[in-house]
């Protein structure tokens, strides 16, 4: 043997004698630096011959010639040193390749199951789907002929390369980590090979920014080595200190100085994920400044961070710690998948399954179609979005050829997947049982009794879980901990337990040894489930739930899905109605936890199932209107933070929102009395209303617009409505525009055009027999700005929190109805925020000249009688703007265009 083969080798050995490798793997690996010949795929897709020794990277197991001596298993280096610079940076970048180029869910990953035949496991690139950015880009209007554009995304890489220093926030299992190991792959694989093309994956990446490294470092991990009495203050030295130990413990400490005359020099990208991960304030206090002291020593540097968005929020009181970066990092959130984005993944999951030999061909089609038509059921639709829960999703159809029909379930067949493996979808025999099940029959135990124990675990880890921290940190559970658990299913038997241990490191994929001696669970999502399992089968269920909702929103998760298993997996609902029952009682207590506990239990009844919920007439339907109620008067008095007041407004619009005229096929009218008072944009003049009127307590709402839609309101049935005063019928128009996440019933109509309002109130006038209308610009200013001519409807002076425009940083509409200080002196809500509304009043006249102040009702601007170049005016405020007015084409509309409606002769009537 050479000696850098004895060099490998002794390094196997070590590895096999410390337990961290079975007989069979080191036996693997040994034949494989023996082997003088192979046959192998390298990473741009070329078969090549010839001897070397092998080089597992992220895109399978490669072999590399004499230029790739070396031997990468997990993320740690196990070949010779090397004095050379550049050598040191490509081994650093193989490694880098190696631990970011596969699916990021180890036991997720059907080319690591046992029924995998040794296949290379999926691809990240190949199944990645770019992601968006809640960060808009606004479009002016082309012209008085134009088209006007919508909004349109920044998508997260945009953000990365527009920005020196970011903060990329989303939801758990948003793609923050994926984004971050598809970013580094395609950087490292590209500096490996410029002519391989990975640096297209990486659409509009800039060409001077091609060689930059990227440095990887998981926050949690870097906390974890912190001493337990923090130092009085943060210095470069300790990020950098943490990136030494991590080289070292790679084996690549060789590569330290050529990294750190990278860092001099500015050519490196450092990736900071999970900010929220690190698991108390102090500790994240240190961290953050740890992380300024760092790039403000290295300045020429490029720097990501990622955290959880919940996580990454101003400081609620004056005395709580600000833990956010410093004002030189923009914030930008992850947007959920839209259907497009959706279609893509699937489109892709199966192409990778066939190319790696899961799925035959001809089956892909079929299996295609069936999963983009199952992820759209209803109860199903709202997970799609997420980018995990959709990965989930499709690994539980392509083992099973369905979708289970509630979450629960999903998550159930998801475990039992990453704790038992899953066979191959292919024709063939049964494989012979896999050794953990084999482990349990030897000791007389049953599956049920090793989920029992991961249940426990899951929740004493969930409990260890300092109250302060992220709801999305993962607790370890030590080998300690598991072994000693293990023990107690056979008597003591540390062997037996060692055995078990050793076999979930490479077989499971439900803990994931993430350092040497510590586990966890691949997603929060999974601990979260298991927790609930252990949490559903408690006799007192309902009072320990409970107790557990007062601890905050660590547990709100575990909760719920506890709620979905014993109903939809056990059949048992008197538990989670004895929960509704403690979290909303009859008897109404004004607090923070009452009044989360209320939106709490309004969760508690989606998971269990509206449907079925609403039919049961006993406690179920008392229920239900009871937490209606409870939700409708939360959300009328302006109770909790927007953001959860805006969530408990989606909760409430998915149960029924029974506000008066919120969902109602008439809306719920405010009086406004005829008389003189202040209008004007600029200068401020005195008009007068003839004759008194009502205007909508709220804009149009989804379900009202629907009652439109499902009459044939785009259809014949209703064209004179669209002709009625002189336009004509859209005919390219079959329905109003539908943007994802802004279609709850409760949530302002959006999107449409003027045509469109106009022909909404003709059809509720000829419906309802009352002359409703949109509103006169005079009228809308009127009930808005009363009768003094307020900048606001509550005053003169501007508060932040107190409507849904820019500044409160919602990103979309809400519930109707929620921001109680916008209230109008007559009792109509929203007219400063949500959406903007159109008026019926024209901007200009056929000349295009714009209407003269002060406001004059007779000189034509009200006409209906128009072409389309005539624009017409809208008022108020949108989620995604500042309160003003403004003016657009009637064909026009888009996001953050809503309407509200008038009647005339109000008092007369």
């Amino acid at each position: 043997m050479t000696p850098d083969q004895n060099e490998s080798i002794a390094r196997l050995k070590a590895l096999y004698e410390s337990g961290a490798w079975n007989k069979e793997t080191y036996e693997t690996a040994v034949s494989a630096i023996l082997d003088t010949t192979f046959t192998a795929e390298t990473d741009t897709g070329t078969i090549v011959q010839g001897t070397g020794h092998m080089v597992a990277t992220g895109g399978g197991v490669n072999v590399a010639g004499n230029v790739g001596r070396d031997l990468i298993m997990g993320n740690v280096y196990h070949g010779p040193k090397t004095a050379d610079p550049d050598e040191a940076l490509r081994i650093y970048r193989r490694v880098l390749l190696h631990s970011s180029g596969s699916l990021p869910l180890r036991g997720v990953d059907i080319g690591a199951s046992d029924a995998g035949g040794g296949k290379r496991p999926l691809g990240l690139a190949n199944v990645y789907v770019d992601l968006d950015t809640t960060n808009k880009k606004y479009f002016l209007h082309t012209g008085r002929e134009g088209k006007q554009r919508d909004p349109e995304p920044f998508s997260a890489l945009e953000k990365v390369i527009e920005k020196e220093k970011l903060v990329l926030t989303g939801d758990p299992g948003g793609g923050k980590s994926t984004f971050v190991n598809h970013l580094a792959y395609c950087l490292a694989a590209h500096q490996l090979n410029p002519e391989s093309g990975w640096l297209e994956q990486l659409n509009g990446w800039p060409k001077e920014m091609a060689m930059l490294l990227p440095v990887v470092v998981i926050l949690r991990d870097f906390a974890a080595t912190l001493p337990a009495s923090l130092p009085d203050a943060a210095t470069p030295n300790d990020l950098w200190a943490f990136i030494l130990n991590q080289l070292e413990k790679q084996n690549l400490g060789f590569a330290a100085e050529p990294l750190r005359e990278l860092l001099e020099n500015g050519r490196i990208l450092l990736l900071l994920d999970g900010l929220d991960e690190v698991p108390t304030t102090a500790a994240r206090l240190f961290v953050r400044d740890a992380v300024v002291a760092f790039l403000a020593r290295y300045p020429q540097n490029r720097c990501l961070v990622t955290c959880r968005i919940l996580s990454y929020q101003s400081p609620e009181g004056d005395d709580d710690p600000d833990l956010r970066l410093p004002k030189d990092f923009e914030v930008a959130e992850l947007a959920p998948f839209d259907e497009a984005k959706i279609d893509r993944f699937i489109d892709a999951w199966y192409a990778e399954l066939v190319q790696v030999g899961t799925v035959r061909a001809q089956d892909e089609a079929g299996l295609v179609q069936r999963l983009k038509t199952a992820v759209r059921r209803p109860d199903l639709w709202r997970l799609a979005p997420n980018p995990l829960l959709l990965t989930v999703m499709a690994l539980v159809h392509t083992h099973q050829g369905r979708l289970p029909d509630a979450r629960a379930l999903l998550y159930e067949n998801t475990v039992n997947m990453l704790l038992w493996r899953w066979e191959e979808v292919k024709a063939g025999g049964q494989k012979d049982a896999p050794p953990l099940r084999q482990l349990l029959l030897n000791a007389g135990r049953t599956e049920m009794d090793l989920r029992r124990l991961l249940w426990r675990l899951a929740f004493e880890a969930h409990q260890r879980t300092p109250s302060e921290a992220s709801d999305e940190t993962v607790a370890d559970i030590s080998e300690a901990q598991l072994t000693r658990g293990l023990e107690g299913l056979k008597r003591g038997d540390w062997n037996w337990a060692h055995q078990m241990v050793a076999t979930m490191k490479l077989r499971a994929g439900l803990l994931v040894e993430r350092s040497p001696g510590q586990f966890t669970f691949p997603h929060r999502t999974f601990q979260e489930y298991l927790a609930g399992a252990y949490l559903s089968v408690q006799a007192d269920f309902s009072q320990e739930a409970t107790s557990l909702a007062g601890e905050g929103a660590l547990w709100r998760e575990v909760i719920l899905l506890a709620v979905g298993r014993l109903v939809h997996l056990t059949g048992d609902q008197d538990k989670p109605y004895a929960l509704v029952n403690r979290l909303c009682p009859v008897k109404k207590t004004d607090s923070d936890t009452a009044w989360k506990n209320a939106w709490l239990a309004g969760d508690v009844l989606l998971e269990m199932g509206l449907a079925q919920v609403a039919a049961d007439d006993g406690w179920g339907s008392e229920l239900l209107e009871r937490v209606q109620q409870r939700l409708a008067r939360l959300l009328t008095l302006g109770k909790l933070t927007p953001r959860e007041r805006m969530e408990a407004g989606d909760t409430l619009g998915l149960l029924g929102d029974p506000r008066p005229g919120v969902c109602s096929l008439e809306p719920e009218l405010m009086p406004v009395a005829a008389g003189k008072f202040l209008m004007g944009d600029k200068e401020l003049h005195e008009i007068e209303i003839a004759q008194p009127f009502a205007i909508g307590r709220y804009p149009v709402t989804n379900a009202q617009y629907q009652f439109f839609v499902e009459d044939g309101g785009y259809t014949e049935k209703w064209r004179h409505c669209w002709t009625n005063a002189g336009w004509q019928w859209k005919a390219n128009r079959s329905a109003p525009r539908n943007y994802e996440g802004f279609t709850l019933p409760n949530q302002p109509l959006m999107g449409v055009s003027w045509y469109e309002a106009v022909a909404y109130v003709c059809w509720l006038a000829e419906t309802t027999g009352k002359p409703y209308r949109l509103p006169t610009e005079a009228e809308w200013e009127r009930a808005a700005r009363h009768t003094d001519g307020r900048t606001y409807p509550w005053g003169e002076d501007w508060q932040d929190g107190m409507t849904n425009t820019k500044e409160a940083g919602l990103e979309r509409t809400t519930a109707v109805g929620i921001f109680p200080e916008d209230t109008a002196v007559c009792g109509a809500q929203d007219m400063s925020g949500n959406v903007n509304e159109w008026c019926q009043t024209r901007w200009h006249d056929e000349k295009n000249q714009a209407y003269s102040q002060p406001y004059q009702q007779d000189d034509g601007r009200e006409n209906l009688v128009d072409g389309n170049s005539i624009w017409r005016v809208w008022k108020g405020g949108a989620f995604y703007d500042v309160v003003r007015r403004g003016g657009g084409l009637p064909s026009g509309g888009g996001r953050g265009y809503g309407f509200r409606v008038v009647v005339s002769s109000f008092f007369d009537s």
